[in-house]
């Protein structure tokens, strides 16, 4: 009897343990997002991996990292570009810089000529592409070269070919002329031909005597210059004095979205709110990406950007960073998004941000001249928030940045 129980019991916890290990216990994905400074952050896609199940008539059982969703019987993925948007982050850190040559690629281009030229082989000619660094593109082509040294040794051939013919004629003429006058023209044409050709083969060593520079081919290299912005366009004041918010609280609101939607202060919720329901009204919603940030992150971020230590008078960037908020003193007043009182906003249409961060880094005139950023823009004006000049995304107040207005 004690046998059988012991059967049983075996059993039922080996179904019990079949189903922990094999039913599907939803995980959520962390989607790795950034804001416009590059501070990153998690968003899961438990949304999108439930849509893209149901595209195939079927339920999300589990979702695994990068957006990897497991539905009833099959798998799908979906972009974690998505789920950033959703939360009005990018889902590539805007940022970031190359900092080594990230491509290196060679493609041999077979060129048609008019004319051939003998000894020229046009299959050598070749195109580098690489990246520098600093992310600029540089083309190396060797036709050039190939080209000028081929013409030189075709024209040193005929050249050699017609002095040689002139001495044969004049050697000729000295043969036949007898002594009389047109000996001494046969001489002369002889002379005249053989001075050409010394002088004809000893081009390169007087041009090399001239300037070393005449007869070095280098291969031409042509730049495609990373568009770099105006000094102070791509940075934030390394100090600013302001405010920190006491309390903070969640703006309510039908097409309010976003990470940042339960980080406001409190006596900017109404403002908040007021502005997406003009925004409704247009037919548009918001977005809040972000708000207070925590003085572990604006450090996190001092660290990635500034060569100086967090709390120090001024930032010193580090090559290829933006200037960044220094956190004087370490006094949290001191920069804007540790105030709370500086919020990131970007406009929506249908639950969807109508513009990419890159797209308005890209072009920021045509960013704030769009329609719905625009309406956004004029919204947050209209209740006395300021809109940071290289940020059109970037809304305080009160005002805090020099160059918010």
């Amino acid at each position: 009897m004690k046998r059988q129980q012991f059967t049983i019991g075996t059993l039922l916890f080996s179904v019990v343990l079949a189903g922990l290990l094999f039913s599907a216990t939803p995980v959520l994905a962390d989607c790795s997002c950034y804001d416009e400074n590059g501070v990153g952050s998690s968003e899961n896609s438990e949304d999108e991996c439930t849509a893209a199940c149901a595209s195939f008539g079927e339920t999300l059982q589990s979702v695994g990292d990068d957006g990897f969703c497991t539905c009833t019987t099959t798998s799908a993925s979906i972009e974690c570009t998505t789920t950033c948007s959703g939360a009005g982050l990018s889902n590539t850190d805007p940022t970031a810089t190359s900092t080594s040559t990230t491509s290196n690629t060679a493609k041999t281009i077979t060129p048609t000529l008019n004319v051939d030229i003998p000894g020229l082989n046009v299959g050598n000619f070749s195109v580098t592409k690489s990246v520098t660094a600093g992310g600029d593109s540089v083309l190396d082509f060797n036709f050039f070269e190939l080209y000028v040294s081929a013409i030189y040794v075709y024209l040193i051939g005929i050249s050699i070919l017609i002095a040689i013919i002139m001495i044969m004629i004049g050697g000729l003429q000295y043969a036949f002329a007898g002594g009389h006058g047109d000996v001494g023209k046969a001489k002369e044409r002889i002379k005249n031909a053989v001075i050409g050709l010394v002088l004809l083969l000893s081009t390169y060593s007087i041009l090399y005597l001239v300037n070393p520079q005449l007869v070095s081919l280098e291969t031409p290299t042509l730049t495609n210059i990373k568009f770099e912005a105006i000094d102070g366009e791509e940075s934030e004041d390394d100090s600013v004095t302001g405010t920190v918010a006491t309390s903070l609280s969640t703006a309510s609101g039908s097409n309010i979205t976003g990470g940042g939607v339960s980080s406001i202060p409190d006596e900017l919720v109404t403002d908040i709110e007021a502005a997406a329901a003009t925004m409704a009204d247009k037919g548009y919603g918001i977005a809040i990406s972000s708000s207070y940030r925590s003085v572990e992150k604006q450090k996190a971020l001092i660290a990635k950007n500034c060569q100086n230590p967090a709390g120090s008078a001024t930032c010193n960037p580090k090559p290829g960073r933006p200037t960044t908020c220094i956190l004087r003193n370490n006094d949290p007043a001191n920069c804007p998004h540790t105030t709370g009182r500086a919020l990131d906003i970007w406009g929506t249409k249908g639950g969807a941000q109508c513009l990419s961060q890159d797209e308005c880094l890209a072009d920021r005139d045509a960013c704030r001249e769009d329609d719905c950023q625009g309406t956004l823009i004029d919204a947050m004006r209209a209740e006395g928030f300021c809109n940071l000049r290289s940020e059109p995304w970037h809304f305080e107040k009160p005002k805090m940045s020099s160059t918010c207005n």
